[in-house]
């Protein structure tokens, strides 16, 4: 009889970056999209004149503040990395462009501190506060828009840039991504999957800071929840966003002499495992006493993180390697 080979996971040397990167780009999407996910909670506080709304919009604003400092600090520590071994990334053409980047994520953390800082402590946001938020969301949607343009040119050849020309011509040609780019899936598939990390992330700080932010069971009872329904179904978008984006580096950027086909258990890993996060999210929705279910929303961002692991194991497999 023929032996069975059981499943093994990928080498500590693979394993580890990839984990790593996965925990590095959750965290930068949460920064990005938590003030886009605060304002508009905030704004169906308004609507719906509910101020559990506002209260847990203020949260989320908090903790995307919170990570943004983080994974602001980790951007800049890879780039000192990177330009120590390779000085050539503080010269032209890389400069200024690093220069705007930079200047974008500083200016959209000021803008959300003020954001957070400048809340009404009682009754309802006015209409400068969330016109405040509105500017800083769209400012940290800029940013992770500029950030994958930069990945994309420390990965790829950047094109021959006269530096005589404007500023504002340079910028363009270095950040444009081609119609065509495999970077463009990445990004659709950002946009669930940025609320689905935030939400579930949110989940988690809720639970965090029960004991400095006090708000009462009835508050607790609904935003975890309403977390949990904003996780639920942007995870659900973001699983076919991201096979409609393996598909499209399978077919643009996998070379079958240089790249591999990913495991099966990859592939089931990197669905069933959210799938799972989705049925603990539910079971919290239905459930009367939401409080009593902290396990299952650890567990849940947990599962989701996990997958979105396989997910960048899966994409480095296909990724052509010298």
């Amino acid at each position: 009889m023929s032996e069975i080979a059981l499943p093994t996971l990928p080498p500590t040397e693979v394993l580890l970056p990839c984990a790593l990167a996965a925990v590095a780009a959750s965290l930068i999407l949460a920064a990005c999209f938590g003030p886009v996910f605060a304002v508009v909670s905030e704004r169906l506080s308004v609507s719906r004149k509910r101020g559990f709304y506002a209260r847990t919009g203020q949260q989320i604003a908090q903790m995307a503040l919170l990570i943004g400092i983080l994974a602001t600090i980790a951007i800049a520590a890879g780039i000192a990395w990177l330009a120590s071994d390779e000085p050539a990334l503080l010269a032209f053409p890389y400069r200024l462009p690093l220069g705007v980047t930079g200047a974008a994520l500083a200016l959209s953390l000021l803008l959300l501190a003020l954001y957070v800082s400048l809340r009404p402590r009682k009754g309802p946001s006015g209409t400068l506060h969330i016109a405040l938020g509105v500017v800083c969301g769209a400012l940290s949607l800029c940013s992770l828009f500029l950030c994958t343009s930069l990945a994309r040119r420390l990965i790829h050849t950047v094109p021959e840039i006269d530096p005589a020309l404007p500023w504002a011509d340079q910028l363009i040609i270095f950040f444009m991504i081609p119609g065509k780019s495999f970077f463009w899936p990445l990004l659709l598939q950002s946009i669930p999957l940025g609320f689905a990390f935030t939400a579930a992330f949110a989940g988690v700080w809720l639970l965090i800071m029960r004991e400095r932010q006090d708000f009462g069971r009835d508050y607790y009872a609904f935003a975890l929840p309403y977390c949990a329904k904003w996780a639920l179904w942007a995870t659900l978008l973001a699983i076919p966003a991201g096979a409609y984006a393996f598909f499209r580096g399978s077919r643009d950027i996998m070379l079958p002499e240089l790249s591999h086909l990913p495991s099966f258990l990859l592939d089931a890993l990197s669905v069933i495992l959210p799938l799972v996060a989705c049925l603990l999210w539910l079971l919290l929705i239905k459930s009367e006493h939401p409080m009593r279910r902290k396990i299952s929303v650890i567990l849940a961002c947990a599962l989701l993180l996990t997958g979105f692991t396989g997910q960048v194991l899966m994409f480095n497999k296909i990724i052509p390697s010298p």
